[in-house]
């Protein structure tokens, strides 16, 4: 899966083996719709010059991160994750664990 062009953060969905990776870039998540497994792994980078945050399912997993920092969160049970900013609450994201 590759975004490429000048316009807008790309959206769509991915499904991902373990290893898959979701970009904060843009004040948007790249991909915005992620699909893994039980215990897999999703790398989360923030490609922006703006702190951004991890908030998934309400709570905040990742705590401040500065540009280039990365977390990875270990998708722990079948369900869909809701996944916003704290700083920029019109970021969304959406990952589905089967």
């Amino acid at each position: 899966y590759a975004c490429t062009g000048s316009g807008p953060a790309c959206s769509g969905s991915v499904t991902a083996a373990s290893g898959a990776k979701m970009a904060q870039k843009d004040l948007a998540f790249t991909p915005d719709k992620l699909t893994v497994k039980t215990g897999d792994t999703v790398t989360f980078t923030n490609d922006d010059a703006a702190l951004h945050t991890l908030v998934i399912k309400g709570k905040n997993e990742s705590g401040t991160m500065k540009k280039g920092d990365t977390f990875q969160w270990k998708a722990p049970s079948s369900g869909t994750y809701a996944i916003t900013c704290e700083f920029h609450p019109e970021m969304h994201a959406e990952i589905t664990v089967s």
